[in-house]
């Protein structure tokens, strides 16, 4: 018996750690004498049971126990890890006791083990739900909203009772109770229980946050940290160079501490377990330039990614093109034909083989006298707004190419995405649930024309697409670890999380009607570029840290910095906004748009901090560089710092990968900024001239866009860098012969080679590691073998489903068993056969079908097969 004990020992020592380590933060829960209540109970339960704890005696005895004593939201989520530690310290006293009855102790040890096992593997989530006090009044909402909520967005509901029982000093089920009573003797949107936790708390108003703290913080602090720096200097020119890098330091510092602080804003949404209904009825849409006859066959093989990868949406999930042609000296060209024969052939074909669906838009070129040219009136913006008008009954000059437009009918969002955009499984369904939801809904004031509240427009969180992060040595280093994250949690936007306001980055799903009325006819033509962020200004924003969508990053230095230009001409293209025109925006979506602007300047004047520095030695402006340098360097030191106050445990890395991050990523980054500052610089300086001159005199070009498709995927030679980079080879050069500072002349050389280095950086690098005839056919038999094993023992008596292993020695032969992960490994191997030439491709798919229709036949729980 002893034996026994310690050979389970394990097991107490594993589940008492994972109960301690869940425990660690759970804060205060009540206490009864010299021990939690809660771990009283459950002693209570295990003694009663005799060391058996099963689902339904957890819910018996939590049911009789919220007769008594109501246990809290936070006692609930500690319920099995309190359990679990209960059960290891009845183990505990029964390996420090001395035993007299052998067998009374094996029994008691045996169904504590027991009990550990299933409190490790079972899912007692439904049974905690059912009796949670809180979460039984909620469910009876009037508005009968909450039990169609997700299960994420209930759990943030019960959160914020948690919050206001705190507040107001009474159990968290009498704040369900009274909110309810709110409820249920309001009328309309007050008649959801949401209304009175959040929109108005417990009945009292909620007062927002203007911004003005946040925004008087950044500008106060900048103007005396640069009037300190002046005056010490006793020169003037000094506080004028570092005004902007010290407002970059300021600002991040502010925005690290806030985020450090504020937890992540949760969008409320829907759960949509049938699927979207006809109320949600959406249509996702790629905004797209058709530049080449491949066009059409590359847009359609997306679509018909992003309908699969949506399945679960159902047929209220539309899907269309929204392609315009390129600009050119004529309203109609040669190619156009051919380019838009090739997507409407494509499309068609998606209807075809889905049956319906899928639409194709397009629009005719119309001359623009600025820019004396035919293309797409007001490009992507024009290509939306006039697809919203259409959408809610208005003249519209999009015509419809494929597809059936009577399917448009009742649709009332557009998810829209640009050509290099991945829409991941699941986000569609969570953006389409968000905007269902009543506290989310837009309400406009009709003389600002304007939402007040709730979002017209939410946007997920844009990370990098996988194959972009591999791609060059550039990308490695600045497009950060890639892909999704399935285990990822909220991730923070500083205007969204403090101010509730998350603007718009371009891709994200839109309020047709609330755009249209808000939008029509009241933005200036031939100026817009950067119209997200006059459209999350007016159509206030939301920002749904915890959805993702997947972009490309540059591979290119040349390409990165294009977009820099095309975004920096944006922003400054939107400087009215922040004066007159935007007399009826919020102040933080003013001092949102004066911070783009602001960011431009960084790089200029920090270059010319440095120039200073090298061709006038002077203490002063050695100070100024240093602190330009600082602005450059604060991720740096911040990630630095992190690291070393960093618990070892975090600092594992549980995944292989050859991006470089950390400090030595941070110190790449830093030491490349720096190394192309001359060419930020001069971007960000051009980009501001040209937008100034575009507005105030030629009124011209100021639309001017290029998709990342047509410069990336071409070879480019070193003299292309050259000649694009010319400013920091004259920068360099001037450095290295004028600079009295040998730090200037060493700067100097840096600068000088970068167009080399940015060459060098922007290479594809694809590693072919070359196989050897010998190693070839090795392989090749190993492939042989495994596909064998399928190849001979997938057969109607076993209904084609692979065995779990043929065992050979001793001679048992083949487990007439299986699992999911054999089934699915087996599909596989029938695909990998067929591209190696292991059999033919009929005997492989033949396999395939038949083990599908088996899988068909199987029993499952919730969709899923049995192990």
């Amino acid at each position: 018996f002893i034996e026994w004990l310690l050979d389970n020992f394990y097991l107490a020592q594993r589940e008492g750690l994972q109960a301690a380590a869940e425990l660690h933060g759970c804060g205060r829960i009540p206490a009864s004498k010299d021990s939690a209540a809660l771990f009283t109970l459950c002693q209570a339960l295990i003694r009663s049971g005799g060391g058996r704890v099963t689902p339904e005696r957890c819910r018996m005895f939590l049911q009789g126990c919220q007769l008594v004593y109501v246990l809290s939201r936070r006692e609930l989520m500690y319920f099995i890890p309190i359990l679990k530690a209960a059960a290891v310290s009845e183990l505990a006293s029964l390996y420090g006791s001395d035993i007299c009855d052998l067998d009374s102790a094996a029994l008691w040890a045996e169904r504590l083990f027991s009990t550990l096992r299933a409190l490790s593997t079972l899912d007692f989530s439904d049974i905690l739900e059912s009796v949670d006090r809180t979460e039984q009044i909620l469910k009876c909402d009037p508005a009968e909203v909450y039990p169609y909520m997700s299960e994420k967005t209930r759990s943030y509901y019960k959160k914020r009772v948690e919050k206001l029982a705190k507040i107001y000093h009474v159990s968290e089920h009498r704040i369900a109770e009274y909110v309810l009573s709110l409820s249920q003797n309001s009328d309309c949107e007050a008649r959801h229980v949401g209304y009175w936790l959040f929109t108005r708390p417990m009945g009292e108003e909620k007062k927002p946050h203007s911004g003005a703290l946040y925004i008087s913080a950044n500008i106060l602090l900048t103007l005396i940290f640069t009037l300190l720096i002046s005056f010490a200097a006793r020169n003037a020119a000094v506080g004028v160079l570092l005004l902007f890098p010290i407002s970059e330091i300021i600002k991040n510092l502010i925005d690290l501490i806030l985020l450090s602080t504020v937890p992540p804003a949760h969008i409320p949404r829907m759960e949509l377990k049938e699927g979207v209904p006809s109320e949600g009825r959406t249509i996702c849409v790629i905004s797209a330039l058709l530049t080449s006859e491949k066009s059409g066959a590359s847009l359609a093989r997306r679509l018909e990614e992003f309908r699969l990868a949506s399945r679960s949406c159902g047929e209220n999930l539309l899907f269309g093109i929204l392609a315009d042609l390129p600009d050119a000296p004529n309203k109609f060209m040669p190619e156009d034909d051919k380019y838009i024969s090739s997507v409407k052939t494509a499309i068609d074909e998606l209807n075809k083989k889905y049956g319906g669906g899928f639409f194709f838009f397009t629009r005719e070129r119309f001359y623009s006298k600025a820019d004396k040219r035919y293309m797409a009136w007001e490009r992507k913006r024009g290509a939306i707004t006039e697809l919203a008008g259409l959408l809610c009954g208005r003249e519209s000059s999009l015509i419809c190419l494929s597809g059936n437009t009577l399917s448009l009918r009742g649709v009332r969002y557009i998810l829209t995405l640009d050509e290099d955009t991945r829409l991941t499984p699941g986000t569609a369904k969570e953006l389409i649930g968000a905007m269902l939801h009543p506290l989310n809904h837009p309400v406009i004031d009709d003389d600002a024309k304007k939402v007040v509240s709730g979002y017209a427009i939410i946007h997920p969180c844009i990370s990098v697409e996988l194959s972009s992060c591999n791609k060059s040595r550039f990308a490695k280093v600045f497009a950060g670890h890639g892909g999704t994250d399935p285990y990822g949690s909220d991730s923070s936007e500083l205007y969204m999380d403090i101010f509730d306001n998350g603007g718009f980055a371009g891709k994200g799903i839109i309020d047709a009607w609330a755009f249209t009325e808000c939008l029509h006819g009241r933005l200036p033509e031939n100026l817009i570029l950067s119209h997200d962020a006059i459209e999350g200004a007016y159509l206030r924003g939301g920002y749904m840290g915890d959805s993702e969508l997947t972009d490309k990053f540059p591979y290119d230095i040349l390409s990165y910095y294009k977009r820099l230009h095309r975004w920096t001409r944006g922003d400054w293209q939107n400087i009215s906004w922040i004066f007159g025109r935007g007399r009826h925006l919020s102040d933080i979506d003013r001092f949102r748009l004066f911070d783009s602007i602001r960011r431009s300047l960084v790089a200029p004047f920090s270059l010319t901090a440095f120039i200073c520095a090298f061709f006038l030695p002077k203490a002063e402006f050695a100070a100024a560089a240093f602190v330009a340098l600082a602005s450059y360097a604060f991720h740096l030191i911040v990630t630095a710092i992190k690291n070393l106050f960093r618990d070892e445990r975090e600092v594992r890395i549980h995944f292989h990968s050859t991006i470089i991050r950390g400090v030595s990523g941070a110190l790449l980054q830093t030491v490349l900024k720096l190394a192309f500052l001359p060419f930020e610089a001069y971007i960000c300086f051009t980009a501001l001239i040209t937008s100034l001159w575009g507005m105030a005199i030629s009124r011209k070009g100021l639309l001017n866009w290029t998709p990342a498709s047509v410069f990336e995927g071409k070879s480019h030679g070193v003299l292309r860098y050259v000649r694009s980079m010319w400013f920091s080879l004259v920068s360099g050069l001037a450095a290295i012969f004028l600079s009295p500072s040998p730090v200037g002349k060493a700067a100097g050389i840096i600068w000088f080679v970068s167009p080399f280095f940015a060459f060098l950086l922007s290479k594809i690098t694809i590693r072919q590691t070359p196989v050897s005839s010998s190693d070839r056919s090795y392989l090749m038999q190993c492939a042989k073998q495994i596909w064998s094993f399928f190849e001979d023992f997938c057969t109607p008596e076993d209904n084609f489903l692979p065995p779990d292993n043929w065992q050979e020695r001793p001679p048992m032969g083949i487990a007439h068993r299986t699992s999911p992960t054999n089934i699915g490994l087996c599909l596989l191997s029938c695909l990998c056969a067929i591209d190696l030439g292991l059999t033919k491709t009929e005997t492989a798919l033949g396999l395939i079908e038949n083990i599908l229709v088996t899988l068909k036949r199987l029993s499952k729980w919730n969709g899923h097969l049995y192990n």
